[in-house]
């Protein structure tokens, strides 16, 4: 499911909706930042990979980028682990830092977009931990808000429970199929960027 399950009624839920983005922000980060030093670290010792990183994130961006304007579902490198329904259950703490913490870092469950990997082949191109850790941070951030703002949307007009969160996970899939310009658009100037770092 995408959403927390918890409303916004007490204090201790908006406290746990807020663990959720902080959690699901600081994996990301550190996702970056690790990526961002192993960058630094690679491209120390072989300069040259620099060259190709940049060549094949602006390969891999036009070519999904490509796809997108054609609505093709190319397959995207993921996992297919996806949280359980079950973890609904669990509206504490620990689970909504648990929760944060798997959706930030990305990698750990299913990633639809290939968004996610071209984000990380430029973090291990800037070769820099700070920047790599900054960028990612955004990404986490991003794939947070929507669970942070469902249940503040929904509590205003009645109980946001399992079933809420179920139908507004059901929307976001609707959403996201519909998002294919602004995907193709962003893949486009990823590769535009890589493009341009590479006649500098």
């Amino acid at each position: 499911m995408i959403s927390v399950p918890v409303g916004i009624r007490k204090r201790t839920e908006v406290g746990r909706l807020l663990v959720f983005v902080a959690a699901a922000t600081a994996s990301a980060a550190t996702v970056g930042a690790i990526t961002g030093w192993l960058g630094s670290l690679v491209l120390r010792i072989t300069p040259e990979l620099h060259f190709y990183s940049l060549i094949g994130l602006a390969g891999v961006s036009i070519t999904y980028g490509t796809a997108e304007l054609h609505s093709a579902k190319w397959r995207v490198p993921s996992r297919t682990w996806i949280i359980p329904k079950r973890w609904a259950l669990l509206g504490n703490v620990p689970f909504a830092f648990a929760f944060g913490s798997v959706l930030g870092a990305g990698f750990l469950t299913i990633i639809t977009f290939i968004g996610y990997h071209v984000l990380l082949i430029s973090c291990f191109s800037l070769a820099d931990w700070r920047v790599g850790g900054e960028l990612m941070s955004i990404f986490g951030l991003a794939r947070a808000l929507p669970v942070l703002l469902t249940p503040i949307t929904y509590s205003r007009f009645g109980m946001y429970d399992a079933k809420a969160a179920l139908q507004a996970d059901q929307w976001f899939t609707k959403v996201q199929g519909r998002l294919w310009i602004l995907r193709s658009m962003t893949l486009f100037a990823m590769a535009g960027s890589s493009i341009a770092a590479l006649t500098r």
